[in-house]
């Protein structure tokens, strides 16, 4: 009795395993077939900025912009902007007119590109905007530490970049102009050399 217990659990199992194989082979192609639809459509609509690497930052062109949960008009507004010329990364694009990007927060969202320029700008040392007192960043009439000091920069100010060398950026602002460490600016990459005028 215990055998034909036994062997009528073991029949049991193996038709659930027969019939849950059945379904699987018959579900799983129209799953991934699926899969692959959306990966294609997704891989149309967006596509990451690989093909310029020399230009990863671009600034808002608008006093305000508009940062959406999804490429166009129709996605919600996650965040509005109101600085003029603020840098952001550009890290995806899509045919049809928006670029994601990320600012110097970390938040991720999508803008028109209408609203973006090429012109290279960068914000002193945004992570230091809360700070009290603020350290104030030193603008250098020369790429040296021990030149003329011309100005000091509050953390948090928007300045427009003419040259990165890697290790030292010109900047102006206002109708100042002059010289800052690299690694004092978001807008810019380490070591990143630049060179570009203003549209």
């Amino acid at each position: 009795m215990r055998v034909l217990l036994h062997y009528k659990t073991y029949l049991v199992s193996f038709l659930v395993f027969i019939f849950l194989f059945a379904v699987a082979i018959i579900i799983f192609p129209d799953a991934l077939k699926k899969l692959n639809e959306n990966k294609s459509i997704q891989s149309t609509n967006t596509k990451i900025n690989l093909e310029n690497t020399s230009i990863v930052f671009k600034s808002l062109k608008k006093n305000k912009a508009n940062l959406r949960q999804g490429p166009s008009l129709d996605h919600q507004v996650l965040w509005t902007y109101n600085k003029y010329k603020l840098p952001v990364e550009i890290i995806g694009q899509t045919k049809i007119g928006w670029s994601k990007i990320r600012d110097f927060t970390g938040g991720e969202g999508w803008v028109s590109n209408t609203l973006l320029s090429n012109n290279r700008t960068a914000m002193i040392a945004p992570w230091d905007v809360k700070n009290q007192p603020q350290d104030y960043r030193n603008l250098f009439k020369e790429p040296l530490t021990t030149s003329r000091v011309i100005k000091y920069l509050e953390p948090g100010v928007v300045v427009s970049i003419s040259q990165c060398t890697g290790s030292w950026c010109n900047i102006y602002i206002g109708k100042s102009e002059g010289w800052i460490k690299q690694n004092q600016l978001y807008g810019v990459y380490i070591d990143e050399v630049i060179n570009i005028k203003e549209d």
